[in-house]
């Protein structure tokens, strides 16, 4: 085992073959697992559109191994957080090559570009894999990554951190929390729910690929991951009067709007075109004007991370994911938010462009259809 896999707690080792076995007993579960606290017990489609736990632990992981010895590594990696029953393995670019099954990669699926004031870590950024696992306190999520991590040499662990999400709750079929700007969000999702009534707004037809021209056949009902890794500077921050960070953020601190729209409610942008109420340059509104311009499909997920095992320097950043059917959902809204005021505060120090397979009941994903 690599020092930077070292374990982050202690756990037990899991063999190769008895996760596997595990896995074949299970049948016909969910592939990746379903995270406790579903917002629907019901929904198994994809571990996207299950609600997180308040605690987590991610790591950003480069490949060391190539051809079927990767191929074997990945598939044991799959069926661990498959067995940990809560967690997200999201694929780079790179690892399909590195697998030799260039063939088999999502159409869409690059390596993720640099915007205006990106300053990545090279830890942080070009990964070949993202593993992120919740648990219901600190401990459960350390030992259930540890649990995955342990003894994999196909693969070297470049960064990881500890996650938490305060206030974690599930409001109207959302995950909600408040961030780490001290904001309550997670309003403007979809909600997630048990029938097709939303249509091409639900948060399936959002978050997961559907069939189309030129998008392989194994991709479909998986979901595009954009992550990144932002470093916050908690002295400016707090330094400003919570009515300037409303400004900047174009919300009240528990969701509301600065019209007096509710959190669930769409502001009326139209009836403060010179940005006098929510200020045209706030987060917010650059996001998604709500002028005539598309409304960006992403399902926003984000945490609090911080680099302390024992989670004791809470707050040190913010990681964030976007869940969606196609990457220039997120590329819209980041051309979009170039010369916000919250560019100020924060400093994207990480990241990449992920794709997190679909769960097929009943059928042998990583094995046999993604990189068989």
């Amino acid at each position: 085992m690599s020092r930077s896999a070292r374990p982050l707690c202690p756990a037990p080792v899991v063999g190769r073959r008895a996760v596997l076995g595990a896995m074949a007993l299970a049948g016909v579960g969910s592939l990746l697992g379903c995270q406790a606290g579903a917002l629907s017990p019901a929904r198994t489609s994809h571990v996207a559109l299950s609600a997180p736990e308040a605690h987590g632990r991610a790591a950003l992981l480069s490949a060391s191994a190539r051809g079927s010895e990767l191929r074997s590594g990945l598939h044991e990696l799959a069926a661990r957080v498959r067995a940990e029953r809560a967690g997200i393995v999201g694929l780079g670019s790179g690892v399909f090559d590195k697998a030799g099954r260039a063939d088999r990669r999502p159409a869409g699926l690059t390596e993720m570009e640099s915007f205006p004031g990106d300053v990545f870590e090279p830890a942080r950024a070009g990964a070949d894999v993202v593993v992120q696992v919740d648990g219901r306190s600190p401990e459960r999520a350390a030992a259930a990554l540890e649990s995955v991590l342990n003894g994999l040499d196909e693969f070297e662990v470049t960064w990881q951190c500890v996650l938490s999400r305060q206030q974690n709750e599930s409001v109207h079929g959302r995950a909600v929390n408040r961030n780490v700007f001290g904001f309550a969000e997670g309003f403007a999702n979809a909600p997630v729910r048990d029938d097709a009534s939303a249509g091409d707004g639900s948060a399936d037809a959002i978050a997961l690929v559907a069939p189309g021209p030129g998008q392989l056949d194994w991709a479909v009902g998986g979901s595009f991951l954009a992550l990144r890794v932002l470093t916050v500077s908690h002295d400016l921050w707090d330094a400003d009067p919570v009515e300037v960070q409303e400004q900047i953020v174009g919300r009240r601190r528990d969701g509301s709007w600065l019209d007096g729209s509710g959190r669930f409610e769409e502001p009326d942008f139209a009836a403060d075109p010179e940005g006098a109420v929510t200020p045209l340059d706030s987060h917010v509104r650059l996001a998604n004007p709500r002028d005539g311009s598309p409304a960006p499909r992403l399902l926003r997920r984000s945490w609090t991370w911080s680099s302390g095992d024992d989670g004791a320097q809470p707050g040190e950043g913010l990681l964030f994911m976007a869940f969606q059917a196609d990457l220039d959902e997120f590329r819209l809204v980041q051309e979009r938010l170039a010369g916000e005021r919250l560019s100020r505060y924060v400093l994207a120090t990480g990241g990449g462009y992920f794709f997190v397979p679909p769960d097929r009941v009943g059928e042998r994903v990583w094995e046999d259809v993604v990189l068989g």
